[in-house]
């Protein structure tokens, strides 16, 4: 049970990881080259507020996994090179989390940790890995069309986040393995491009509409989610995008000794980017996913809100 909890748990994050402008409408004419757009020696913050409410039957019993995690971090534009890709510095500045799992209510605020000298176990190895996650520090490079071509200092973070971790010694190698598989340089560009890689290869108009595939890989799980964007509104600040998507699964490689999981769903929700930054400045994603666990059956809905400014 508690694999399936653990399971279950990092694809929720990983749900995660992976927003309104007054501005008057310029005309259904306009045409827009989306794009990030972003200043040497500028820093940029974004910030996911992700509500998760997941059903399972345990032994014919219903259970009820409900709560929110919120992640903020930053990107410093250090230097543009001559291809106009960006080097950014990227690191998390804060991280709460707040839900009631298998009956055990949990929570962490990195702005506020208060006392921690009665908390259960499973909170307690939660709360310090991700509080060994504030502060830290990698190096990406990525296109103005948001594609991620290179990562750098990601094994300082592992590091800092397995040094964190004061479990058994049998959990805490079960810890390892699952965050050297959600934070290796292809994780990482894979939750990057959920949030980035999202503009189309060509200037659009209002009504245009491109597609995107993301592929994600987790354990034996093989994620997939293929979606659609559509311009919605282009004012004198913003363009208004409309998103709609299918999620599907398969078994990858590791399926023999890993935790049999199949997941599908649907996701919709809308994006509001800026015209000078390209960023996606508001946001909000409904994502709704079955999934099976060792014959275990979870419904889990995901709300997502995105808030990115300068």
């Amino acid at each position: 049970m508690k694999k399936i909890f653990l399971s279950s748990f990092a694809i929720a994050i990983t749900a995660v990881l992976f927003t309104a402008c007054n501005g008057s409408k310029s005309g259904s004419t306009d045409v827009v080259d989306l794009k990030l757009n972003l200043q040497k020696g500028k820093t940029y913050t974004y910030t996911t507020k992700t509500n998760m409410n997941m059903d399972m039957e345990v032994m014919g019993k219903p259970m009820n996994t409900a709560g929110n995690v919120d992640f903020g971090f930053k990107l410093k534009v250090n230097d543009i090179d001559p291809q106009n890709n960006y080097q950014l510095s990227c690191s998390y500045n804060a991280i709460r989390f707040k839900m009631n799992a298998m009956g055990m209510d949990m929570g962490y605020d990195s702005n506020n940790p208060g006392d921690t000298s009665n908390e259960n176990m499973m909170n307690g190895m939660l709360r310090k890995v991700f509080s060994s996650m504030v502060g830290q520090t990698f190096k990406l490079t990525m296109s103005p069309k948001g594609e991620v071509m290179k990562i750098e200092g990601l094994n300082e973070l592992v590091q800092s986040m397995t040094e964190s971790i004061r479990v058994p010694e049998q959990l805490k190698e079960s810890m390892k393995k699952q965050m050297a598989q959600s934070f290796n340089e292809e994780q990482i560009k894979q939750g990057f491009a959920q949030g980035f890689y999202i503009y189309p290869d060509k200037p659009v108009k209002v009504g245009d509409s491109w597609h995107k595939n993301f592929d994600k890989a987790m354990n034996n799980l093989q994620m997939n989610q293929d979606m659609t964007f559509t311009v919605k509104e282009i004012n004198s600040s913003a363009v208004v995008l409309e998103l709609s998507g299918k999620i599907s699964s398969s078994a990858g490689k590791d399926s023999a000794v890993a935790i049999k999981m199949d997941l599908s769903g649907d996701e919709k929700g809308t994006m509001e980017m800026s015209r000078t930054t390209g960023m996606v400045t508001n946001g909000n994603i409904d994502m709704n996913m079955k999934m099976s666990a060792r014959g275990t059956p979870m419904t889990m809905k995901v709300k997502t809100i995105i808030e990115g400014k300068e």
